[in-house]
C-alpha cells in the first residue's frame, strides 16, 4: 500500500457490500495502515493472500494513457515477482510452512502450507476477483474507487483483497497503481511494494515496504527522493529484512563531529577526528544459547583505512517481535494438548530470525559502555557515554 497523506492510526472503516462481496482495503496511512474490514477478523488484514503450491492465476488492465505498453508491463511484473522469489529464498522463507506443529497449532484439516510463489498468467479478467489477482494499471474499477473515496485519494498505488478465505486460505484481489510518473523503475517499486502486500509482507519491514515511500518515489510530493541505486530494490544496504550470520549493515557519517554529538570520552577511546568521514559495518555474528547472548560486530573504518574491531553483546528485549514482520497468517490453528481445541491466532513463516531490540554492552579500550540496539528501518544502534551521561546513536545510511 502506498501511503496516503492522511493521518488515519489504525483505524478501521466497514464498507458496503459490492456485488455480494466485501473487500478488504489495506491502505498506509502516515505512520500506520488501516483495512477498510467488511465483517472478518480485525487481525487477519495483513494475511499473505495465497498459501498453497497452487499457482496463482492473474491478469492485466492497463489504460490507454498509461505510459508503459503491455509488453512493458507483463516484464515489469514477471521481474517483481522473480525479485521476491529470490527474496524469499535468501531468507528460507519459500521453503517455511505454517500449520503442521501440533505445539503451535495446526490447520483443521492437517494440511501445512507455505506461500504461494508461483504464478500464472491468464488472458482474460474475471469480473470480479476470486482466487485471481487483477493488476490495474492507470485503471480504476468500483471498489478502487471506493478505497480512494474512504480515505486514499492520495494513493499511488494499492492492494486490496476481498475478505480473507479462512477455508481455502487463498483470496483474490486487486493490485493497484496510479499513473504518476513515466519513470519505470518508480513505477516498479511501487509494484513491488504492493506485491509484497498481497505476501504478507508488512509495512516497515524491509526497505521497499517503507511506509513512506509514496514521498519516496513521487517527485511532486516527497523531499527525500529514492537514489536511482535504490530505486527497485527490495533490500537497502542498511536496511535489510533481519538479522542474519555475516549480513553486513553499511554506517556511514561525515564531519563535523558536532553534530553527532559524540561522547568525548567514547570519542577518544576509539580515536575519531572531528573533522573526518568515518564509514562503518555492523553485523550479526553468533548466538550464545547457554547464556541467552548475542553477539555482534561493529568495524569502524577512518579515511586512512585503519579500522577498530568492536563486540556487542546484546540480551533481547522482546523476542515476539521477529515474528511480527514474518509474512504468515491469522486464522484458526487447532492446538494439541491434553485437550484437543481451536484458537484464532497469529503464525508467521519465519521462524529462523533473531529479536528485534536488544540491551547490551560494549568494550572500548579499557571501559564498558552500555548499548542499546534497534531493528528500525535497519539497525540503530546507541552507546552511552558515562562520563557526559549522553547516548550516542550512530546515523546510518539509507
Amino acid at each position: 500500500m502506498i501511503r496516503p497523506q492522511t493521518a488515519i492510526h489504525n483505524g478501521f472503516i466497514a464498507v458496503g457490500l459490492l456485488a455480494g462481496l466485501f473487500y478488504n482495503f489495506q491502505i498506509a496511512m502516515a505512520g500506520g495502515g488501516w483495512t477498510g474490514n467488511g465483517g472478518d477478523h480485525l487481525r487477519d488484514q495483513q494475511n499473505a493472500w495465497f498459501l498453497g503450491t497452487e499457482p496463482v492465476s492473474y491478469c492485466v488492465l492497463r489504460a490507454p494513457d498509461f505510459p508503459l505498453g503491455d509488453t512493458e508491463i507483463d516484464q515489469m511484473i514477471e521481474s517483481a515477482l522473480s525479485d521476491w522469489r529470490i527474496f524469499f529464498h535468501k531468507y528460507s522463507l519459500d521453503e517455511s510452512t505454517i500449520g503442521k506443529n501440533p505445539r503451535l497449532g495446526i490447520f483443521p484439516d492437517h494440511q501445512a502450507r507455505g506461500l504461494s510463489l508461483n504464478f500464472k498468467k491468464i488472458p482474460t479478467c474475471p469480473q470480479e476477483p476470486a482466487e485471481e489477482v487483477v493488476f490495474l494499471f492507470g485503471v480504476t474499477t468500483p471498489v478502487i474507487d471506493e478505497a480512494i473515496q474512504h480515505g486514499a485519494q492520495n494513493s499511488i498505488g494499492l492492494a486490496v483483497r476481498k475478505d480473507y478465505n479462512h477455508q481455502t486460505y487463498r483470496s483474490g484481489g486487486y493490485v493497484w497503481t496510479k499513473t504518476f510518473t513515466s519513470d519505470p523503475g518508480r513505477i516498479k517499486h511501487v509494484l513491488l511494494h504492493e506485491l509484497g502486500h498481497v505476501f504478507g509482507m508488512k509495512h516497515d519491514s524491509v526497505y521497499v515496504m517503507d511506509s513512506r515511500v509514496a514521498d519516496l518515489v513521487d517527485p511532486s510530493r516527497g523531499t527525500r527522493i529514492i537514489s536511482k541505486p535504490l530505486l527497485v530494490a527490495i533490500e537497502s544496504p542498511n536496511w535489510k529484512y533481519a538479522f542474519r550470520p555475516g549480513e553486513i549493515f553499511s554506517l556511514t557519517w561525515e564531519a563535523p563531529e558536532s553534530a553527532f554529538r559524540i561522547p568525548w570520552q567514547i570519542k577518544e577511546d576509539l580515536r575519531l577526528s572531528a573533522t573526518d568521514t568515518y564509514s562503518a559495518t555492523f553485523s550479526f555474528k553468533e548466538k550464545f544459547t547457554q547464556f541467552g547472548l548475542y553477539a555482534f560486530n561493529l568495524d569502524i573504518e577512518s579515511p586512512g583505512h585503519e579500522k577498530t574491531s568492536l563486540t556487542l553483546y546484546m540480551n533481547r528485549i522482546d523476542v515476539s517481535e521477529a515474528q511480527s514482520y514474518s509474512p504468515g497468517v491469522f486464522t484458526r490453528y487447532k492446538i494439541h494438548s491434553s485437550t484437543p481445541k481451536e484458537s484464532w491466532f497469529f503464525q508467521g513463516l519465519d521462524n529462523q530470525s533473531i529479536p528485534r531490540s536488544f540491551i547490551g554492552y560494549v568494550n572500548i579500550g579499557t571501559r564498558r559502555y552500555a548499548a542499546v540496539l534497534h531493528y528500525i528501518h535497519g539497525p540503530t544502534l546507541r552507546i552511552f557515554g558515562t562520563q557526559e551521561g549522553q547516548w550516542w546513536g550512530l546515523p546510518k545510511a539509507e
